[in-house]
């Protein structure tokens, strides 16, 4: 009995020690499943080691591994080749410079600085990269799609607009032209659309370095206003013009060319956007996507019109330097303004006589501009390229639209004349004084408000509107004793019949009255000395003749001389108050109306078809024939032969002697 117990007791002993020796190891780490043959089988990851003890590390690309084929490599290792599994957790440890659970990515340099995010180059390329579905036609909006071994492990930072640099720690500061440099265009591309049938319908899209606006796919709707207010909604883009050619309207497709007058001066750009002034033509990209309508084949193409010798866009105009800290320029020597645009030099000075401003070039061969202005804004008189004022007082404008103003002293040309050869020349006050070198007009003609003198030189007007002096009068004064003060000169080999060469002319007439105000001359010769300045005589004048508005023609001094070719008065008659009337050859004819006469002697054979009456005075003819009636008060001499053929009345008695 006793050792019956001890035998069984042995062999539960024995059944205990075996069942012990044949259990999983671990109990296969409580990351596993005992099987019937005491093997675990191992939780998915944890299957490295026997009893489940060790967890994997994720797989990816091997940034670096021994190709087994040609051209294939790359394969996939554990912490991609450049980590430490920790295979109690699973996780991979990185080093410096790599990121990810498996390090199959580039950590981006300082995290961009907190001013950007961190981007594959797959993701770069497909969101912001150049849209290349048919190289600069019809595009679909996406950028590029990058499938090299690398493109989910090399990384970048797309940084935010104003930042730039690898890590985008870098700020970017006002950016412009090139305020020295001149002779240049600006940009400007041609976007051509179309369809191979149908009616162009819906919109495209129109991106300029990923900023996009919608326009109506139908021309007749893109008006000029309407496509500069699109483009320069575009905060990349400052100042456009806009030309269309005639719509087809056949596909309402036209051919628009856009030329990009400014950019921005705080740059909408960052390191993925950016451009000097000539952005390339890759920059730009029309997305056909919203395109509808009865159209078929839509397309929208974009060629370059003017991409050489464009003006610049730098920073801080490449007359500073960047602060990148702080995004402002230190402009250097001469020059001013937050891009740096402006040139200056001495603003002010305490002394009577110093330069305020010298721009002085000391090259012998210059041919460059000395002085240069220029603004991103097209031609308007609503600015000043200039504007001078004397305490305060304007005294002179060069208006944004090349307009001057002068508005103290006049405009004096001491030497070399003044040539206009358009436009003309308006002078509303003040006149114009010309000492030397004459002033030429050769086309547009002249207006002068406010007088004209010319001193020496004379002037020449060769345009077809002539000179306009519309208030102050001209004066031309010499103190030669040769010169002619004033000569008129036409070709009369190209001039019309009926034109005239002299022409003096009002556009009222003056009353009967001499001695109304309103009796004024069109013409008046007079004898004596006067101030041109302040335009009054200094000595007692004599009127010698003036030809009147009334009108009439006045012989104050000295008569009237034919010497050859007669006289001829067809109307109106011939008034004669002193000094008589001479032909001393030829014939005086008047044809009607009446002459009277205060003494008149003739020489030679006179005939009057007109009445004559010689009151109070003396008339003596020699050999004349008398058509019209006659009167004398106080007798008649006739020392030829004289005929009259109507009756002649004597005061004194004397009718009919002959």
């Amino acid at each position: 009995m006793i050792r019956l117990e001890i035998i069984l007791r042995a062999l539960v002993f024995g059944l205990v020690v075996y069942s012990s020796r044949a259990a999983c190891p671990h109990s296969c780490s409580g990351h596993g499943s005992c099987g019937s043959e005491n093997v675990c089988s191992c939780d998915w990851g944890w299957d490295i080691a026997p009893d489940c003890s060790l967890r994997k590390c994720p797989n990816a690309t091997s940034w670096g591994i021994k190709p087994h084929l040609q051209s294939v490599g790359h394969l996939a290792t554990e912490c991609a080749g450049v980590g430490v599994c920790d295979y109690a957790t699973g996780l991979c440890t990185c080093p410096v410079g790599f990121t990810g659970q498996a390090c199959e990515r580039l950590a981006c340099p300082k995290d961009c600085s907190g001013q950007g995010t961190c981007q594959t180059v797959r993701n770069a390329g497909f969101t912001y990269g150049r849209d290349l579905s048919v190289a600069y036609s019809s595009g679909d909006g996406k950028g590029p799609l990058y499938n090299n071994w690398d493109h989910s492990s090399t990384t970048m930072c797309v940084c935010d607009i104003g930042f730039t640099g690898p890590d985008c720690s870098t700020r970017m500061c006002p950016k412009g032209d090139d305020p020295m440099t001149s002779g240049q265009g600006y940009r400007e591309i041609v976007l051509e659309t179309g369809a191979t049938s149908g009616l162009l319908g819906g919109y495209f899209k129109f991106n300029f370095q990923g900023e996009t606006v919608r326009f109506s796919a139908n021309s007749s709707n893109w008006t000029a206003t309407q496509c500069d207010s699109d483009i320069e909604s575009l905060p990349n883009v400052a100042s456009v013009t806009y030309i269309r050619d005639a719509a087809n309207p056949i596909y309402l497709s036209a051919n628009y060319t856009i030329k990009f007058l400014g950019w921005p001066s705080q740059p909408y750009e960052n390191n993925v956007y950016s451009h000097s002034g000539n952005p390339s033509l890759l920059d730009f990209s029309c997305d056909i996507s919203e395109v509808a309508g009865s159209a078929a084949g839509a397309f929208c193409k974009l060629y370059d019109k003017t991409a050489t010798n464009v003006r610049e866009y730098l920073p801080c105009s490449g007359r500073g330097v960047c602060d990148v800290s702080t995004a402002m320029c230190a402009c250097a020597a001469g020059f001013s303004g937050v891009d740096c645009q402006t040139s200056t030099t001495q603003t002010s000075t305490a002394t009577s006589s110093d330069d305020i401003m010298l721009l002085h070039s000391t090259s012998g061969g210059y041919t460059g501009n000395v002085l240069k202005l220029k603004t991103e804004k097209a031609a308007n008189a609503d600015f000043n390229l200039i504007y001078a004022e004397s305490n305060s007082l304007a005294s002179y404008q060069l208006k944004g639209n090349g307009d001057v103003l002068m508005h103290q002293g006049g405009l004096t040309i001491t030497a070399g004349g003044e040539t206009i050869t358009a436009g003309g020349l308006v002078i509303t006050a003040g006149g114009q004084t010309v000492t030397a070198g004459g002033l030429e007009v050769a086309g547009g003609g002249s207006t002068v408000s406010g007088g004209l003198v010319v001193k020496t030189g004379g002037q020449t007007i060769k345009g077809t509107d002539g000179l306009h002096i519309l208030g102050g009068g001209a004066t031309i004064k010499t103190t030669s004793r040769t010169d002619t003060g004033l000569e008129v000169f036409a070709n009369g080999n190209k001039r019309a019949p009926s034109s005239s060469i002299f022409r003096v002319r009002a556009d009222t007439n003056a009353t009967s009255d001499p001695d109304s105000a309103d009796n004024f001359a069109l013409i008046e010769a007079i004898i004596g000395k006067y101030d041109i300045a302040n335009k009054r005589n200094l000595a007692a004048n004599q009127t010698i003749f003036r030809v009147t508005a009334q009108p009439k023609t006045e012989i104050n001094v000295g008569g009237l001389e034919v010497k050859a070719g007669g006289q001829t008065i067809k109307a109106g008659g011939l008034v004669v108050t002193a000094g008589g009337v001479t032909i001393s050859s030829g014939d005086l004819t008047v044809a009607s109306g009446t002459m009277a006469t205060t003494g008149f002697a003739s020489s030679s054979i006179t005939t009057f078809s007109a009445a004559i009456n010689a009151a109070g005075q003396t008339l003596t003819l020699t050999g004349s024939t008398v058509k019209g009636a006659m009167t004398f008060t106080n007798g008649f001499t006739s020392l030829g032969v004289t005929t009259f053929s109507e009756k002649v009345s004597l005061a004194d008695g004397d009718a009919g002697r002959s």
